[in-house]
């Protein structure tokens, strides 16, 4: 299960999400939360409360190009994890060793393709602030 399905599955059965500082809230029917959901709830934790913060958290870089936060800061805790970025032609980036990727960067890298590889051009051409 990723986050985007552990999401959808609490959604559906009207549990509540809501970041509070670096906690989840969980505002839950009786009965709700099986063992599986409260594992998956636990374990995309801080994937989870990235995607339930505003959309308006917005990064300027120099040259006046801005970016969500959100993206930002996925593909700094990527790097950080020992990865690069390299882009391809036809505006197709790849992330070296992949083998390092979760699911749920996988999946959050899919969702959100082109606002990633628009942050990696940017960098791209200039090496303002990833390694690749």
């Amino acid at each position: 299960m990723t986050a985007d399905e552990t999401l959808g599955m609490a959604r559906r059965v009207g549990i509540r999400l809501s970041p509070r500082g670096d906690r989840l809230h969980v505002d839950a029917p009786a009965g709700s939360i099986t063992p599986e959901l409260r594992d998956a709830l636990a374990r995309y934790k801080s994937d989870i409360l990235a995607r339930l913060q505003p959309a308006s958290a917005l990064v300027t870089f120099r040259g006046g190009f801005v970016a969500d936060s959100a993206i930002v800061q996925r593909l700094l805790d990527i790097e950080a994890r020992g990865c690069s970025f390299r882009l391809e032609e036809g505006g197709r980036f790849r992330v070296v060793p992949a083998d390092r990727l979760t699911p749920d960067d996988l999946a959050f890298l899919r969702e959100r393709r082109d606002e990633a590889r628009r942050v990696l051009e940017y960098e791209a051409d200039d090496s303002h602030m990833f390694t690749a």
